[in-house]
């Protein structure tokens, strides 16, 4: 179906602050919209208010027709023990919704009243849109596409692995027949070649789609407009992301002259005066220290006049100063100067896999062996289920292999963000733990946390309800905070907005120790130019092709 959501003078707020105000927006049938700001800026209640999953704080939201469907896909799949993954599917896609709604439709339908036979015939058609009649037949398909094995379909949600869900998370896009798609961070976890199946998705898709997302390629292949939720205000911008950049760059050059112009023409103003004045109080001391040499009347008036016309000249400056127009100065972002802390070298050997073999499941993992040494920058690639971060994580001890060995120096030390960003745990004090892992003192760790954005009102709430990019930032935090020389990350972008994302892509280029990342994200991978990369096989693969 065709149509539209027409939203006015939107807003939303926390307890301390407004994130948008006075937003409007329309969502047209052909609408690929990317939503971009910083972590914080409302990109997610955005997407909440124009799907109706959260009541609006103030404006409208309107569809054209009423009876058009719109839907939000979030993150990841919500993480229970007791809904399972096929459920997760059929009610995030509307599906079981729809079919609760149509059996009552049904059985109102015997008491034979027109309104009961309208509603049914309404209901019918927003069941058969949302793709109910072959929503099996479709889910069997996807999932067989995407290598999920069935028996996962019956399982909790909260026993599927980063992977599992990723791939979970893309069958559910896949599956939806919204006429508007709403999608929040839907490239997080994804391997290349889901990627690249969600780029296909969104270029094929009729209807409209209003996405958030931190993939640079992913925007650049897909959108063709982009709403910034900058601390000014929102802003729409047409054209594509690509438009957006150089659009943002060159207005950010023109707003950097005109308040260079600006500046110097203060600064010239502001010395001129001061100048003149200096000069007048020069005279008037000389003045008064040749009265007393007996000078004529002449000679008085003279150099009155010279003194005089000298404040005449410091009060136009000061004048022409108060009517030069205030330019201010642009918005830089994020000036976070984020720096990763080098404790000092060991040894050569930094990290290590021999014959290493992990497995889980029905899956078996290697034998891998490898070996890291000082200074290189390694990029561990491969297909989602390929075990990447088990492998790491077995070299770091958290992890048990069937077969083999793996390791770290014995100097190594290791600054490591992790897939889940679960290192904090359920920390009941985040600046107690900040400042007894990198050695500093309660009033420094508060201020350091602050610096990444993690105020009193984060620290005040229990990690629990920490979203993963305030988490990501408490990392990032004792990152900076403790001399590490391996610095190990795991998919480091997912949940960072994209100035952010830029911040550690600068940190991670002056880093002088060892880097190892399991990254998706192809800007990112491009900005770490990596030395060497290692890539995975699909063990699946690998077990049918033995079979």
């Amino acid at each position: 179906m065709s149509g539209s959501i027409v939203a006015r003078g939107l807003r939303a707020e926390t307890p301390d602050r407004v994130l948008f105000d006075g937003l409007d927006l329309t969502i047209a049938s052909a609408t690929r919209l990317a939503v971009v700001g910083a972590n914080g800026s409302g990109k997610s209640t955005l997407l909440a208010f124009l799907s109706g999953a959260r009541d609006l704080t103030a404006g409208m939201v309107e569809r054209q027709p009423a009876d058009l469907t719109v839907g939000l896909l979030r993150q990841e799949p919500d993480r229970s023990s007791t809904e399972t993954a096929a459920a997760w599917i059929g009610r995030v896609t509307g599906v079981a919704e729809a079919e609760a709604e149509f059996a009552t439709c049904a059985e109102a339908l015997a008491s034979g009243t027109a309104e009961a036979a309208d509603r049914y015939d309404r209901m019918l058609d927003q069941w058969t849109r949302l793709g109910c009649a072959d929503f099996a037949a479709r889910l069997g398909e996807i999932t067989a596409d995407l290598g999920l094995n069935q028996r996962l379909l019956d399982q909790p949600t909260a026993v599927l692995s980063g992977g599992e869900a990723a791939r979970l998370a893309l069958c559910a896009v896949e599956m939806s027949r919204f006429d508007v798609l709403c999608l929040d961070e839907p490239t997080n976890d994804l391997d290349l070649a889901g990627l690249a199946r969600l780029e296909r998705f969104v270029h094929d898709r009729r209807g409209a789609l209003v996405l958030v997302s931190h993939d640079r390629a992913f925007l650049k292949a897909t959108v063709t407009s982009v709403l910034d939720l900058t601390p000014d205000g929102p802003e729409l911008f047409a054209g594509g992301w690509q438009a957006y950049l150089d659009e943002k760059q060159r207005r950010h050059h023109l707003a950097a002259d005109a308040f260079g112009r600006f500046d110097r023409e203060k600064t010239r103003l502001s010395r001129e005066m001061q100048k003149q004045r200096e000069w007048e109080d020069q005279g008037k001391a000389r003045i008064r220290r040749k009265a007393g040499d007996k000078l004529d009347k002449y000679q008085v008036f003279a150099q009155s006049q010279r003194a005089e016309k000298r404040g005449g000249a410091a009060t136009a400056a000061g004048r022409a100063l108060e009517r030069l127009d205030e330019v201010d100065k642009p918005w830089e972002g994020w000036d976070l100067r984020f720096e990763i802390a080098t404790a000092d070298r060991a040894g050569s050997r930094v990290m290590w896999w021999v014959d290493a073999v992990v497995t889980f499941d029905d899956v078996q993992i290697g034998p891998f062996s490898e070996e890291i040494v000082h200074g290189e920058r390694v990029h561990l690639a491969g297909p989602n289920g390929s075990g990447k971060t088990s492998l790491l994580r077995a070299a770091l001890g958290e992890v048990g292999l069937s077969s083999g060995i793996a390791g770290i120096g014995q100097s190594i030390i290791v600054g490591v963000i992790d897939q889940r960003r679960d290192a904090l745990g359920d920390q009941p004090d985040v600046v107690s733990w900040l400042a007894s892992e990198a050695g500093l003192d309660v009033s420094h760790a508060r201020s350091l946390l602050a610096k990444f954005g993690l105020s009193a009102e984060h620290l005040g709430r229990p990690v629990p309800t920490w979203s993963t990019g305030e988490r990501t930032r408490a990392h990032l935090a004792l990152l900076q905070a403790r001399g590490v020389n391996l610095v190990v990350l795991d998919e480091p972008t997912n949940h960072l907005d994209l100035e952010a994302i830029e911040q550690v892509e600068q940190a991670l280029t002056a880093y002088a120790g060892t880097i190892v990342v399991i990254s998706h994200d192809r800007r990112f991978v491009e900005h770490l130019a990596p030395t060497r990369t290692i890539e995975l096989p699909n063990p699946r693969s690998s077990l049918l092709s033995r079979q």
